[in-house]
């Protein structure tokens, strides 16, 4: 069973799409990982930028150039559907990439196993959690995880200890920079196959670092508060505690920082090591010009 269908996973801005297909064996049971067929994405403001093209040209006293070259197809997918030939499924579609109205289609060389029923990436705080669940029983040797930053980068492999466990169904990438989009694949390494059986790529777009200082926890507190922060570049970061006539207790931290999220403990001792008496303290946060405080009441 072949399924074609549009979408418009791959532009953040939900306006442009591609042409995808995903195929059953079981009957609809379960599917394989969506695979993107089209090669070009469907824009729906290319009608209107051939008309201009081709009325600066004319206005110019030119006749229009062939828009083949162009990047973007029109009314991609206006019609669409599947057909077979020499017994395999083969998708075709319509677009106006030209000018006009086409017919275009992809032709599967060979059969995909089905071994997906889906693989998913998400952010979760400051990891990328991968999951991913079988179709079938198929004995399986391990797993492989790809990724690549933006779309069509350069591919890398993350497990690069060895093969992730047969057994396994999820992976955690820790290992990243905020504010970029990452795209992930699963390699599926299997008995009988010398490569892997690789899904589409799934996006993640991961979220910018920010100057922040986090409530200390717990507060109030008696022995020990745990206070958390987040730099957004690489800058001098300083985090000192001040009591509540604005005498500076102690300073947690003076050093220059890379970005991310970090964490200092305050254990209510002054700078030179005697414990202060319970009070009102304040945690203040400066880097690059930027000040955030945070207040904290110390019980003994």
């Amino acid at each position: 069973m072949t399924v074609v269908f549009l979408d418009r996973r791959d532009d953040p801005l939900n306006l442009s799409y591609h042409c995808y297909l995903t195929q059953s064996a079981d009957g609809g049971a379960t599917w394989s990982a969506n695979e993107k067929i089209s090669t070009v994405p469907s824009d729906p403001t290319f009608a209107a930028q051939i008309r201009a093209s081709l009325e600066q040209e004319i206005n110019a006293g030119g006749l229009p150039d062939a828009l083949s070259t162009t990047a973007a197809a029109g009314l991609l997918g206006e019609y669409i559907g599947v057909t077979a030939w020499n017994g395999h499924p083969t998708p075709v579609w319509t677009d106006t990439r030209n000018g006009h109205q086409d017919v275009y289609a992809g032709y599967i060389s060979e059969e995909t196993p089905v071994f997906l029923r889906h693989f998913d990436a998400r952010l979760i705080g400051e990891t990328v959690r991968l999951e991913w669940d079988l179709a079938a029983d198929e004995p399986i040797l391990g797993f492989n995880v790809y990724r690549r930053e933006g779309s069509g980068g350069l591919e890398s492999l993350l497990n690069r200890a060895g093969l992730i466990p047969g057994v396994q169904r999820s992976f955690d990438d820790t290992d990243f920079e905020a504010g970029k989009s990452y795209e992930y694949a699963l390699g599926v390494k299997t008995l009988e196959g010398s490569n892997d059986v690789v899904s589409q790529f799934v996006r993640v777009h991961t979220a910018p670092h920010i100057f922040s200082l986090g409530r200390s926890y717990p507060n109030p507190f008696q022995t020990g508060t745990v206070i958390a922060y987040e730099i957004p570049e690489e800058a001098r970061v300083s985090l000192k505690i001040y009591d509540a006539e604005g005498r500076l207790v102690t300073t947690l931290v003076d050093r220059r920082l890379r970005p991310g999220p970090y964490e200092a403990t305050w254990h209510g001792e002054a700078r030179l090591g005697p414990a202060v008496a319970s009070g009102i303290y304040f945690a203040v946060l400066e880097s690059n010009g930027r000040v955030q405080t945070q207040k904290m009441i110390l019980l003994r």
